[in-house]
C-alpha cells in the first residue's frame, strides 16, 4: 500500500478577504437536552455585511447551536443576505466556537476564544455568482447581541 508523502506537493490555499458581517441575534431558546448534546435556537434578527465587492443588509433567519460540552457549540446558521444592488444571497454557516471559562460563567479571555465558520452561498444574481463557487472560511466573535464575522475567500 503506497504511504502518503511527509510533506505535502499541493500548494496551500490562500486567503482573499471578502466581507465582514454583523449579525444582530435575539435571545437563546433552549430545546433541550439531546443525545448530541444541549440544543437551542437562536434568532438572527438583522444586521449588515460589507466588503470591497459587497455590501448590504442580513435579513432574518436562525442559528441552529448545538452545545457538545460546557465549552464547544456547534453553529448551524442559516439566513440571507441583500445586496445594496436587492440581490438575495442565501448564506449558510457552519462552524466551531469554544469558548473556555467565558462560557463557564468567567471573564471572556480572547486567548482561550476559537470561533471558526466554514461559509457557503448561494444567489441567481449573475453580479454575485462568484460567492456560488468557492469555499469562504471565517473568524468571529460574539458580544451579547452581535456576533461578528470576518470572511475570507479560500483561493
Amino acid at each position: 500500500m503506497p504511504t502518503a508523502p511527509i510533506s505535502p506537493s499541493l500548494p496551500a490555499p490562500r486567503l482573499d478577504f471578502a466581507f465582514s458581517l454583523s449579525v444582530e441575534v435575539g435571545a437563546p431558546v433552549e430545546l433541550g437536552v439531546l443525545p448530541e448534546g444541549i440544543r437551542r435556537w437562536i434568532p438572527i434578527t438583522g444586521g449588515t455585511f460589507a466588503g470591497p465587492r459587497i455590501s448590504g443588509r442580513i435579513l432574518p433567519g436562525a442559528d441552529w447551536q448545538t452545545m457538545r460540552s460546557q465549552d464547544v457549540i456547534e453553529i448551524d446558521a442559516r439566513y440571507a443576505l441583500q445586496t445594496d444592488d436587492g440581490a438575495v444571497i442565501s448564506i449558510l454557516n457552519t462552524g466551531l466556537r469554544r469558548t473556555g471559562s467565558a462560557e463557564a460563567g468567567g471573564p471572556p479571555n480572547s486567548a482561550e476564544v476559537y470561533f471558526r465558520t466554514m461559509a457557503c452561498f448561494e444567489t441567481a444574481a449573475p453580479k454575485h455568482a462568484w460567492l456560488n463557487r468557492s469555499i469562504f472560511l471565517g473568524t468571529g466573535s460574539r458580544s451579547h447581541d452581535i456576533v461578528s464575522i470576518a470572511l475570507w475567500l479560500v483561493l
